[in-house]
Formats: C-alpha cells, sequence, structure tokens
C-alpha cells in the first residue's frame, strides 16, 4: 500500500526488501512485472482516491492476474475507499461531538455506515453472486436510511429506453414483477433520476402526476431516488 509516493503497509515480504522504485514504476504504468527474492512476479495496481491518495499494488508468482481478478481488485480498492472515508468522518465527528452532544446521533449513523460497507466489502470478498450483492446494497441502504423500502434499478443493457427494478426490499414480489421492462419516461421518480442524472424527490407521492400506481398502492407519503453511476456514466437508480 503506497500513500504520498512511500509504502506504509505490506504483506507477504519484509518491508525491508520492499523495492520501492520499482514499485513506483508499477503504479505508473511503465512496469507489470516485479522481480522479489529472485523469481518473477506479475504485478497490477489500483487506486485510492481520497486525501491522501493511494495506491494498491499486488504482486504474485506463477501467473498473470486475470481481467475478473483485476476488476475484483479495483472493486475491493472502491470499497476500500469509501471505509477509509466513513472512518475518517466517524474521527472528525467524535472530535466535534466533544463539543455538542447533538453531534451524537451522526457519529451513530456514520458507524451504521461503516458496518453498511463491511456487510457489502465481505460480500465482494467472498465473490458472492452478483444478486446477493444487489440484495445486500438494498437491506443495508433501507436499515441506514431507516425507510419502509427500497429499489435498486438498473438500465435495460439491450434496450437503454427501459430499465427493471433487479433488487428490492420492503416491496412485495407481486408488485417487483409489475416493475419491470418499463421506459424510463414511464418510471416515476426512478426513471426521472436516471434521465436527469440528479437527485429526484417527490414530498407529497398520493398527489403527485408521476406517482407509479403500484407505489401508491403502498400508501407511501415520500419517494426519493438518486443516478448510480458505473465509470461515469449513468446505468440505474436507487
Amino acid at each position: 500500500l503506497m500513500m504520498d509516493q512511500g509504502v506504509v503497509a505490506v504483506y507477504g515480504i519484509a518491508a525491508s526488501d520492499v523495492p520501492a522504485y520499482a514499485i513506483g514504476e508499477v503504479v505508473s504504468g511503465r512496469r507489470s512485472v516485479l522481480d522479489l527474492g529472485g523469481r518473477r512476479h506479475a504485478a497490477t495496481v489500483a487506486t485510492i482516491d481520497g486525501d491522501p491518495a493511494g495506491r494498491l499494488v499486488l504482486g504474485r508468482h506463477g501467473r498473470p492476474f486475470s481481467a475478473e481478478e483485476i476488476c475484483l481488485l479495483r472493486g475491493l480498492a472502491r470499497v476500500l475507499e469509501l471505509s477509509l472515508r466513513a472512518l475518517q468522518t466517524t474521527e472528525s465527528e467524535q472530535r466535534y461531538a466533544r463539543e455538542n452532544d447533538r453531534l451524537l446521533d451522526f457519529l451513530h449513523q456514520r458507524q451504521r455506515l461503516f458496518e453498511q460497507l463491511t456487510d457489502v466489502q465481505r460480500a465482494i470478498a467472498r465473490r458472492a453472486p452478483l444478486n446477493q450483492i444487489f440484495d445486500t446494497v438494498t437491506v443495508s441502504l433501507r436499515g441506514l436510511l431507516d425507510v419502509d423500502m427500497c429499489s435498486l434499478n438498473l438500465i435495460d443493457r439491450n434496450d437503454p429506453t427501459r430499465g427493471s427494478m433487479i433488487a428490492f426490499t420492503g416491496i412485495p414480489v407481486e408488485t417487483a414483477a409489475r416493475l419491470q421492462h418499463l421506459p424510463l419516461a414511464a418510471a416515476g421518480v426512478s426513471g426521472l433520476a436516471i434521465l436527469g442524472d440528479e437527485m429526484t424527490m417527490v414530498t407529497d407521492y398520493a398527489t403527485s402526476p408521476i406517482a407509479m400506481p403500484p407505489m401508491s398502492a403502498r400508501r407511501l407519503a415520500s419517494v426519493m431516488a438518486a443516478p448510480v453511476h458505473e465509470n461515469g456514466v449513468v446505468v440505474g437508480s436507487l
């Protein structure tokens, strides 16, 4: 693990044996192989954004990393990044909480956020099926925000004008079945969040012109949706 151009943590070799210069070349993209202990190791790297930014470098003797493993590494690095941000926020709020008791509520919420992120990280690390990871996200978000329902909706890759609810909690299965392959323009708050690429909120859902009948039957007071991105491109909504 590199931070501020220096190696801050190692596993698998002694800290004194870390070839800092060679690892720096791996990070910069000028090298994909490391010589360690007389053996050649395939090397790959993932970025951890933040302040300070970091690089997670992995080496393996015997065979190169597959595309699936590199994708998994990047996903784990992203979760680690979010977890570090949550920890930094928690530490900052702990200092403020000593000055103002009202900040304790925010501290508890951030702690819950960290716990939920950890659950998602574990699911990724175990290589759980994608639908199980999606279910973990929706269940975690429902508990974190203390809401009655939560769903993850994704754009249809074969028809980007339509979307489907692919993970949900707090919604009957028969209701979710009616919300598959819908035109985004007719998908209520979820569709607007995707089409506008912005947070969308309806505070009086019962009287809203974009309320969807299957969801109105749930007697929801208010609904909000946020766009979900993949590599900067909107692919769905929560």
